[in-house]
């Protein structure tokens, strides 16, 4: 049963930033449990709408909810995933100790009342308007120009880093806008947001303050791009008759984007296909939840790790409820000499149909796909799947130059995603 308590408070005392003002606030008490022997930092809790309500019951209108431990404000956000003007989700970011107990207060206030806290991820498409690679601007929407498509260097005059990218505290990510739609990461050296300054000056393939492009793509899928499999041959996602880019949100605890696919045409078929793309703080990793439709049976969607630089033997193992796929070696495009780069995908083993090694070729044609190390993931249409993908740059990290460390962070991640927070009510008293 829920603990509910009227307070008349300074809502500023509480919430950094605010002017003051009273308001009346209800808080309830929920528990937070951590089921694992085994520390959790920065662990985001997602409450549905409907979810936070079952457990605090009717939550006022025109209020967010914010949470407390032990009376002091915990990193928290709410998102609107539908653009409808309404919160959808709230999120919570704590750092749970192994097997710990949490009693949390959730408490809802006027927006006008709640100071964000501070942003440790992002995701942006920064357009120039000119398309001539100045006065870069924040868009929310932008759909593909069919002369970019086509062309790749349109993309380098419209777009500051070719196209969207997604940053945290750890690591950043980026997707060509165009036909080619490969993958990449900036490897960050230091926590602070960068996405506004990268590729607005200087060359990031080379060292900055805040890092670098890590990877060398070619032809490959990178680090975690799209294809279908079909009759043994690998169909890149990029080509369709509209590409629309969707920002859906930014903030402290996670960032999203959304690439939309209409009429992605190969092999006598006609697709659509949803890339919701997010990435939460302190994490070495973005999730990707991908929609298709357009078709009755399954299909075999691919997703994989470039392996042009990879000497050493690629990883496939079995947890409990997820199989990984990776790869470790001095892999990264530091010169002159590269560095250590770990990569890998978290797919959830009721989807993994098998992996796959595409063409291993220093020279290749149009859209085929080589030099790529892939899972084979059990599409049904209109079913999201999810899976995730990992960067550990031993410059971001001086860990990941160890192969087993840079497993242990996959293997780790792959339980605690297996085992998540139990949210429960807190008992009444």
């Amino acid at each position: 049963m829920k603990k509910a308590c009227c307070l008349l408070i300074v809502v500023s005392f509480l919430w950094q930033g605010c002017q003051s003002r009273k308001e009346e606030v209800i808080s309830y008490d929920i528990v937070l449990q951590n089921p694992l022997n085994i520390q959790r930092n920065d662990e985001a809790v997602v409450f549905s709408y409907d979810k936070l309500q079952s457990l605090v019951g009717e939550i006022p209108a025109d209020k967010i909810p914010v949470f407390q431990v032990n009376g002091n404000p915990i990193t928290s956000q709410i998102d609107d995933l539908n653009d409808d003007g309404e919160w959808d989700e709230a999120l919570l970011l704590y750092s749970f100790q192994p097997n710990e107990t949490v009693n949390c207060q959730v408490i809802f206030i006027s927006k006008e009342n709640f100071s964000p806290f501070s942003n440790r991820t992002d995701a942006a498409l920064f357009l120039s308007p000119n398309r001539d690679k100045t006065g870069y601007q924040r868009v929310k929407t932008e759909v593909m120009p069919a002369e970019t498509s086509s062309d790749f260097q349109k993309t380098v005059l419209s777009y500051q880093m070719e196209g969207p990218a997604w940053e945290n505290d750890k690591v950043a990510f980026r997707s060509y806008f165009d036909y080619r739609n490969g993958k990449d990461i900036f490897g960050k050296v230091i926590a602070d947001l960068c996405l506004d300054t990268i590729g607005r000056s200087g060359d990031y393939h080379q060292m900055q303050y805040w890092g670098m492009d890590i990877l060398k793509v070619g032809n490959s899928l990178g680090a975690g791009a799209l294809a279908v499999l079909e009759n043994n041959q690998l169909f890149r996602l990029g080509k369709a008759d509209e590409i629309r880019y969707e920002f859906v949100t930014s903030g402290p605890i996670r960032s999203m984007i959304r690439l939309h696919y209409k009429g992605w045409k190969f092999n006598n078929n006609n697709l659509n296909v949803v890339h919701q793309i997010s990435i939460y703080a302190g994490k070495y990793a973005y999730r990707s939840d991908v929609t298709m439709s357009g078709y009755t049976e399954s299909k075999e969607l691919v997703s994989g790790i470039v392996t042009m630089k990879l000497k050493d033997t690629p990883v496939l193992e079995e947890t409990k409820s997820f199989v990984i796929l990776a790869t470790h070696d001095k892999q990264s495009e530091l010169t002159p000499e590269p560095d250590y780069l770990g990569m890998g995908l978290l797919v959830p083993k009721q989807i993994f149909i098998g992996q796959g090694n595409a063409p291993v070729k220093d020279k290749w044609e149009g859209d085929e796909i080589v030099n790529t190390y892939y899972a084979r993931m059990q599409a049904a249409p209109n079913t999201p799947i999810t899976f995730y993908f990992y960067a550990g740059w031993e410059k971001s990290n001086p860990d990941f130059a160890n192969k087993s460390k840079f497993l242990e962070l996959l293997r780790q991640d792959a339980e605690c995603l297996s085992n998540p927070i139990i949210v429960n009510k807190a008992s009444s008293q």
